[in-house]
């Protein structure tokens, strides 16, 4: 994999801006459960048949930017994971309900989320 980062930081008087980059790339990640089983690829794939590697999906990325003046700083993350390939048993009791418009899965789908809040370091107790 490629790892990525970058910080800045910046605002003279209105505080300090800061941003952060992490970004994972991964390439390619090979495993083999014994030396007579076949080599498989692990990047992009849930891998849940084998429990010798974790789900690898080829992108992950979080990017932060906060901002801070005296006390008060207000921070957000934003964190992208790529999709994987999923390969897990698909049984599932919730097809058998009435009414149920249940569906195969055959890719747990990229997403994104934003995670934001504030604080305050002056409050004395």
């Amino acid at each position: 994999g490629y790892d990525f980062s970058l910080n800045d930081v910046g605002l003279d008087g209105w505080g300090d801006i800061r941003m952060q980059l992490q970004a994972t790339y991964m390439d390619t990640y090979q495993f083999q459960l014994s030396s007579d089983s076949p080599v498989r690829e692990a990047v992009g794939n849930q891998n849940n048949d084998y429990g010798a590697v974790p789900a690898i999906p080829q992108i992950r990325a979080n990017f932060g930017l906060a901002w801070s003046l005296g006390q008060h700083t207000v921070s957000t993350t934003t964190r992208f994971v790529d999709e994987v390939d999923f390969d897990a048993n698909e049984f599932s009791f919730q097809r058998f309900f009435p009414g149920s418009n249940w569906q195969s899965t055959d890719v747990i789908r990229e997403w994104t989320q934003l995670d934001a809040f504030y604080s305050y370091r002056g409050l004395e107790m």
